[in-house]
């Protein structure tokens, strides 16, 4: 009995723990949404007077906005600089995302694999569960996971995902 009230105190500290660390990392996703909303916010600082001496030809610095209003191209720097520190640790938190999930749903690839294999051998079963109309949920934090990597303006085509190739060849496989 003893024994028994040690192992439930066990998993209870390692729950506790696990929600503290849940908590933590929402509290800095939400940090790093805000951060990303100040940053689109600072991108939006060109006003009709910085317009007109862009237009006027008085543009001697390279960058409109730091002849026009220097203060605010030192709080976009600052803004930037905020930005890649809250992303770097939002990468470095959703490494912990799925810890504490079963070794066979930790990975697309082996979900993917599941449902294939589901497909092909029960296809009756597979269209009676509606997994077709399911799957996009099923990969969805996956397919979010890998999207937090992405940068755009280095490589804007989806196609280059791994996610993408693999679930274009799911949808293309065998037919039900």
């Amino acid at each position: 009995w003893q024994q028994l009230r040690k192992d439930s105190q066990e998993v209870f500290h390692a729950q506790a723990e696990t929600a503290e660390r849940r908590t933590a990392r929402l509290r800095r996703m939400q940090q790093f949404e805000a951060l990303r909303v100040a940053k689109r916010a600072s991108c939006t600082f060109l006003l009709p007077q910085e317009w007109i001496s862009m237009s006027l030809g008085h543009e001697t610095s390279s960058h409109p906005s730091q002849a026009a209003f220097p203060a605010a191209a030192s709080k976009v720097a600052a803004v930037e600089a905020d930005w890649a520190e809250q992303r770097q640790l939002l990468l470095e938190d959703s490494k912990l995302i799925f810890e504490d999930v079963a070794d066979e749903f930790r990975s697309m690839e082996m979900i993917v694999s599941f449902l294939e294999q589901w497909k092909e051998h029960y296809p009756t079963e597979y269209a009676k569960a509606f997994v077709s109309v399911a799957a996009p949920r099923i990969v969805a934090p996956f397919v979010r996971m890998e999207a937090l990597r992405w940068e755009p303006f280095e490589e804007p085509k989806l196609e280059v995902m791994p996610w993408y190739g693999r679930l274009l060849e799911y949808g293309n496989g065998a037919q039900t």
